[in-house]
């Protein structure tokens, strides 16, 4: 079917002449509107009416979330024509991932009269999986294959994750969309389908959606236990922060979402470690926009970037960083919000991370982790063996006595 696109303006010039309910007098008329697509290909509007007078003409009406409404028109329906489609392009759309559309179907008829079916909401989901749902208090976690175990650890894992943010005045969203794709390729090949580019994990602020992506193995379940923290953090800074969420340089962005992750990879703490060894830091004023693009250069931005918060955590507090926040929601520059909290130049300030980390080795809290467990270990097992000697000393006394 032929379908015409219409302007904004006569968007609403339409809204305002038709009405949305069928003329108040003549036969009874039903309309039933059906939608069926490809998952970054188009999407299919179908709508019958069941009405004795003649369809002049058939409108699709779209509107994505709180945004402008879009028409469509089929131009010249034949006489007796009761059943219309209008197929339309995701591209066209410009349609995100797991986004909502709502739609409706418009119809005027030969006597002057209109009548307009009741909006329907589509979830534009990835329809080439079959997902499994777990969900709980507006946390609904999305997965494949038949193990529930499975949907039931990714389920508290987010919970978890959600309630050790709040102590930052990060409060958990009224909804949350998790999706885990079985491998990373498949993530990213539905990233690309999307108008995304590709990543191990990503997350649509604006929709309350959340996509990592593990296998079905201990291994990926570790992979999980650092992408959801990870990506929640994305989210619930974007919650906080609204519009202004882009304002943050990415050095806090992402340091502070690394900082979540419940095992902090170890790539991160050698390239930081090899970067100090070689006075080759990268200067966090060119982190304040984007990462680098590089492989190792984006790997040691991520870890400078989750040392330099934790920094600022240890040593002004958690308030310093709220207090960074408001900030940059205010719309403070990247430096300019570290003068106005820390009274000193982003660079200073620099300066005194580095010479800290210089005099523990190059290690911070962030990542020293594996190391102060094992320099811990022989220590818990001395105090262990003390407890039982005692134990069995108290034992052959009482027995003697």
């Amino acid at each position: 079917m032929k379908r015409t696109g219409i302007s904004s303006l006569l968007v609403a010039i339409l809204l305002a002449a038709w009405t949305p309910i069928a003329a108040a007098h003549g036969p009874a008329q039903e309309i039933l509107p059906s939608v069926d697509y490809e998952y970054g290909g188009a999407l299919h509007f179908q709508a019958g009416i069941n009405s004795p007078l003649q369809v002049l003409r058939a409108a699709l009406f779209l509107r994505r979330g709180t945004g402008e409404t879009s028409v469509f028109i089929t131009n010249s329906p034949a006489e007796s024509q009761t059943a219309f489609e209008i197929t339309i392009e995701v591209a066209e759309l410009q349609l995100l991932p797991f986004s909502r559309l709502v739609y409706w179907w418009q119809f005027d008829l030969a006597d002057g009269s209109n009548i307009q079916s009741i909006p329907s909401t589509l979830l534009y989901e990835d329809n080439r999986y079959a997902w499994q749902v777990h969900a709980r208090e507006g946390v609904r976690v999305h997965w494949t294959g038949a193990d529930l175990d499975r949907g039931q650890a990714i389920l508290d894992l987010t919970s978890r994750s959600l309630a050790e943010l709040q102590p930052m005045g990060l409060t958990p969203p009224e909804s949350l969309e998790v999706y885990v794709y079985p491998s990373p390729g498949e993530l990213q090949a539905s990233l690309r389908l999307g108008g995304i580019p590709s990543a191990a994990a990503h997350t649509l602020p604006e929709l309350g959606v959340v996509l990592v992506s593990a296998a079905s193995s201990n291994d990926g379940l570790q992979d999980l236990e650092r992408q959801i923290p990870h990506e929640i953090t994305h989210l619930l800074l974007y919650q906080r922060m609204g519009a202004s969420y882009y304002n943050l340089p990415a050095w806090l962005n992402e340091g502070f979402a690394t900082l979540q992750e419940s095992s902090p990879a170890a790539a991160l703490r050698l390239a930081l470690e090899e970067a100090l060894a070689s006075d080759a830091t990268l200067p966090l004023s060119s982190l304040c926009a984007s990462f680098p693009v590089e492989n190792e250069s984006r790997i040691l931005a991520y870890a400078q970037s989750a040392s330099f918060v934790q920094y600022l955590l240890d040593v002004y507090g958690s308030g310093g960083v709220v207090r960074l926040l408001d900030a940059y929601q205010e719309g403070a520059s990247c430096e300019g919000a570290i003068q106005r909290v820390y009274q000193r130049p982003l660079s200073q300030l620099e300066a005194e991370w580095l010479q800290t980390l210089s005099g523990r080795g190059g290690q911070n809290s962030l990542l020293s982790i594996e190391r102060l467990a094992w320099i811990a270990l022989p220590a818990l097992l001395l105090i262990s063996a003390s407890i039982l000697l005692l134990v069995l000393r108290i034992r052959r006394a009482q027995a003697k006595g």
